[in-house]
């Protein structure tokens, strides 16, 4: 059976110590999976890129044999609803990354096939969600893909806040104050892992990032636009 890929973009030219965590939180907690799971031969590790320029040469290597549709790309920042850009650190002076250049450098510099058929997904917060006419994130970099003609593959936001922790060995979601803060002290203590608020995540699942996960749709009145916005005035 193939495996079922997971290629993890931090699309900056520099580390941050947020993405330095969670990485190693998401390989762990990958990892515990895999080992729970002996008997599936379909669970691959977490593969981790940023755009600095050996890792980025690195990451076009790797993508000239990422077409499947068991390939999922994720994009690692911050967001917010109906925001242009994706940003390396929450603070409003972070390097950032606009939907157009970062479809341009999966296109041109990292040399991502446009047969890909797998799915990309913007792991931001509220990456998913608009902001009264503005688009969100996620819509504007879908509308852009469509225009570098990679029609095969699909495009994920979220609708929620992302946590920057696990319960167990799975990824959390929610804007529950009191959720988040009981998180942030497990983190803080070094006990990601532990059980603090697994009653209330055991609840269906509630707080599972997939939960909040859209597939964005394009529509012809949002190409139009997108277009005119991308035409420069003459």
């Amino acid at each position: 059976m193939c495996k079922h890929s997971r290629i993890v973009i931090f699309p900056f030219s520099a580390q941050s110590k947020q993405w330095v965590n969670t990485r190693e939180n998401w390989r762990k907690a990958r990892r515990s999976k895999i080992e729970a799971n002996t008997e599936r031969t379909d669970l691959a590790d977490y593969e981790f890129f940023t755009f600095d320029g050996p890792s980025k040469k690195r990451l076009a290597e790797r993508l000239q044999s990422c077409i499947g549709p068991n390939e999922v790309i994720y994009i690692f920042g911050h967001c917010a609803p109906g925001s242009t850009i994706i940003s390396k650190e929450a603070s409003a002076d972070s390097e950032s990354i606009s939907a157009l250049v970062l479809a341009r450098t999966l296109k041109k510099d990292v040399l991502l096939n446009r047969s890909f058929a797998g799915k990309i997904k913007i792991y931001g917060c509220n990456s998913a969600l608009p902001s009264g006419t503005k688009r969100s994130f996620a819509h504007s970099f879908a509308c852009i893909m469509k225009l570098y003609l990679y029609h095969n593959c699909e495009i994920h936001g979220y609708a929620e806040t992302l946590v920057d922790g696990y319960v167990g060995a799975h990824k959390i979601a929610t804007s529950d104050s009191s959720v988040v803060e009981a998180l942030n002290k497990m983190i803080q203590r070094d006990e990601a892992f532990g059980t603090g608020i697994d009653a209330k995540y055991n609840e269906d699942h509630v707080l599972r990032p997939s939960k909040f996960r859209q597939e964005i749709e394009v529509s012809e009145d949002m190409m139009r636009e997108v277009v005119q916005e991308l035409t420069p005035n003459k």
